[in-house]
């Protein structure tokens, strides 16, 4: 399930902070609200069956960047990266022409043969961080991609849950010094055991 949060206060500083902490407690958030235990009526040996299909899904544009967690990261660097990540095809007018690998950077300096493609576009940037799938998504606001779905009532659990953590100054500043007392890859051991383990 997919929550948004405003990014009006859009500064870097900001967005940085709050896309650490929530990219760093999106396992708990997977715990919490694991829901997926069954695949076609019968058990399937885990809690959150979507947080384990996530875990190997073209890791070149899902999980968790490590540059996501570094000091300099902001909106110019997530640019960058996103750059780099592999496109997956571009729109002309109701046709899609598959560009799977090459990257966007390489599209903006003119590096492809095909005369159908043409020239890159805002648009076609647009449409290629649509094809980004981090358990954080940046767009105008930060998207929460790592819980499963539920209830209408533990659906809105979950944007208290991060409306708490994200939007009261305390808290979000109480929730970074924990974050960053670990690494990222302990971030990323979380999120490998979480699917299987929940909040054990």
């Amino acid at each position: 399930e997919i929550y948004t949060l405003s990014l009006h206060d859009a500064l870097p500083i900001y967005m940085a902070r709050k896309l650490r902490v929530s990219l760093a407690l999106q396992p708990v958030a997977t715990a919490l609200f694991a829901n997926s235990p069954f695949t076609e009526g019968r058990p399937n040996g885990f809690l959150s069956y979507r947080a384990h299909v996530w875990s190997d899904t073209d890791n070149a544009r899902a999980g968790m960047p490590p540059l996501f967690f570094a000091e300099d990261f902001g909106f110019e660097r997530y640019v960058e990266w996103a750059l780099d990540v592999p496109m997956y095809f571009v729109a002309r007018g109701k046709r899609l022409i598959d560009l799977a690998g090459r990257s966007f950077r390489d599209f903006m300096a003119g590096k492809f043969a095909e005369g159908t493609v043409g020239r890159a576009t805002l648009g076609d940037f647009a449409d290629h961080l649509t094809t980004i799938f981090t358990d954080v998504r940046v767009k105008r606001f930060l998207e929460m991609r790592g819980a499963d779905a539920g209830s209408p009532a533990m659906m809105l659990a979950q944007s208290a849950f991060w409306v708490g953590l994200l939007y009261d100054p305390d808290t979000l500043a109480a929730a970074e010094a924990l974050v960053r007392r670990h690494s990222w890859e302990d971030f990323c051991g979380l999120r490998a055991a979480v699917p299987r383990q929940g909040l054990a």
